[in-house]
């Protein structure tokens, strides 16, 4: 007797979003630890660095899956504790007057204005240690330091770059490496700015 796993996942998986997608997933919790984990299993490849809303919460997929285990892909996800805000692209644009018409100045060059962007939010895990995935290890980093792990995407790319600095939690750091190693996440470390 042939046994059917997509009957028993449709009825066990549960609405969960990938990277923006309505999928179906099954949400399970390894053992207890400091941070907030669990175990998503697909029908569908979910890679490195996907991001993940399930229960109004985000999640960065942390673990590299690319083969099926007992005809479902498992990953691990963890809760991104920190949204870091960035700036926006900000636009420069001729000026208009209360009428709406395009101004000038007094040599008839166009009078322009650098307009702010809207901020952008960035999902991110924060942590002040590096750990291995197996949560075997545990590498305490300087009080000064810290990880954080996002999404690589262009986005991301183009605003955590070397020596920006981000405000988490109301701190000041400096980005200080960044490394790609990972497909699909961006571990940077950051450095305390000292207050002046």
């Amino acid at each position: 007797m042939q046994f059917d796993t997509t009957f028993l996942f449709d009825g066990l998986s549960e609405t969960i979003q990938v990277n923006g997608t309505d999928q179906r997933g099954i949400i399970t919790n390894p053992p207890l630890s400091d941070v907030e984990e669990r175990h998503l299993h697909t029908e569908f490849l979910v890679s490195q660095g996907d991001l993940i809303i399930y229960e109004q919460g985000l999640y960065l997929t942390l673990t590299e899956t690319v083969t099926k285990r007992h005809g479902k892909y498992k990953t691990l996800i963890r809760h991104c504790n920190f949204i870091i805000e960035v700036a926006g692209d900000s636009i420069t644009r001729q000026k208009v007057d209360e009428n709406g018409n395009l101004m000038y100045d007094a040599d008839g060059r166009p009078v322009m204005e650098t307009i702010a962007g809207e901020p952008i939010f960035i999902p991110a895990i924060i942590d002040n240690k590096k750990t291995a995935i197996d949560d075997t290890t545990a590498l305490r980093v300087l009080d000064n330091q810290i990880y954080i792990y996002v999404q690589d995407n262009e986005v991301n790319r183009t605003k955590l770059i070397l020596n920006a600095e981000i405000t988490p939690a109301g701190d000041t750091w400096a980005i200080n490496n960044i490394d790609r190693t990972r497909q699909g996440l961006l571990v940077i470390t950051a450095e305390r700015v000292a207050s002046v």
